[in-house]
């Protein structure tokens, strides 16, 4: 029995290192710098996205003889940046969201649970994505795994801080106050990434967009398709990153009507 009771405590030592090392790692303050980063990086990749998109008006119109294609660029600046400023201008509602809808939970041990479990499946995740493009030696095999990798890493994040989101711990909260934090959870957790998605998503759009320019003019004809997949896929990215702060926000305020109803029902009950 003593031998079983060792081997489970220094099991449990493990993981809690775990947990300790990666809290220590992931603190907030570490966020709010890379988030602010990150706000300024999408701010940066406005005129970026313009000029690749000026290129590419340019390149179709000499191209297919057509005044058109220069035309619909000029189109798309103007449309990104009514969507880019659309999305600046929800960054500050998405900080007000999450400040005005504080919640409290009995104690953290539900997240710090959550997040051992996520730490390990985001080992697991790149663990799957280095071993499938070893074993066939091409890199794509890590693209999906990585991306949902940082997707954990986000959550891992807020679970170890969830003062982040404006989840605080109150020993007093009911069982139903503690079922509308995880809610209010899940849903703070989202709109907390309006900026990361916002820069990342430009940044990455971006580099889609003009790593696809590029192998069009050099002539790469063999990889036409791949190309214009790639670049129809940034552009859509640069959008929708740029539109994100936006389509978050409304989500979240709408989402958080339930959460009202909720608390009424619970403060009637009381």
């Amino acid at each position: 029995m003593q031998l079983l009771e060792s081997i489970n405590q220094k099991i449990a030592g493990i993981f809690s290192g775990l947990l300790s090392l990666t809290a220590s790692l992931l603190t907030p303050e570490r966020f709010t710098r890379l988030d602010a980063r990150l706000g300024v990086v999408g701010n940066m990749m406005a005129p970026v996205t313009a000029l690749l998109l000026l290129i590419m008006g340019i390149f179709g119109a000499i191209k297919t003889d057509s005044f058109m294609a220069f035309a619909a660029s000029l189109g798309a600046i103007i449309a990104f940046y009514v969507a880019h400023l659309c999305g600046r201008a929800l960054m500050s509602n998405c900080d007000l969201a999450i400040a005005n809808s504080s919640s409290h939970i009995s104690g953290y041990g539900l997240f710090r649970t959550l997040a051992l479990l996520a730490i390990i499946g985001f080992i697991a995740l790149l663990f799957f994505g280095v071993y499938m493009a070893i074993k066939i030696s091409m890199m794509e095999p890590l693209y999906v795994p990585l991306a949902y990798a940082t997707v954990i890493l986000f959550l891992v994040w807020f679970l170890l801080n969830p003062a982040l989101v404006g989840i605080g711990e109150n020993p007093a909260s009911s069982p139903g106050d503690d079922a509308l934090s995880i809610y209010v959870f899940s849903l703070a957790s989202s709109i907390k990434l309006h900026r990361v998605v916002f820069g990342v998503g430009l940044l990455v759009g971006n580099l889609s967009i003009a790593y696809s320019i590029i192998r069009i003019m050099r002539g790469e004809f063999e990889y036409m398709m791949q190309s214009g997949v790639a670049m129809f896929s940034g552009l859509i990215m640069v959008f929708a990153a740029a539109l994100a702060p936006l389509a978050l926000y409304l989500g979240f305020v709408f989402s958080y009507l339930v959460i009202d109803l909720l608390r009424s029902v619970l403060r009637i009950g009381k």
